[in-house]
């Protein structure tokens, strides 16, 4: 209906609200993590830096877009 597709516009707008608040490097671990199926040792690999700073930055990214989602309600 007319009003599902309105409702999934504005959804896709606010997603990428959201994505676009985090940094490069933020959405490039989750895009690695969450689109590519990459393990956190996997991710090191390709990127270099430490399992446990992805993880980190990871988890400040969840967290981020959790907040955004919670004021945006």
């Amino acid at each position: 209906t007319r009003k599902d597709e309105m409702n999934c516009s504005v959804g896709k707008k606010r997603s990428k609200s959201i994505y676009g608040s985090l940094t490069m490097t933020q959405r490039e671990y989750l895009y690695l993590r969450n689109d590519e199926g990459k393990t956190l040792d996997e991710i090191a690999e390709i990127t270099g830096k430490p399992k446990t700073s992805i993880k980190s930055t990871l988890s400040s990214a969840r967290k981020q877009m959790l907040n955004l989602i919670k004021n945006q309600l």
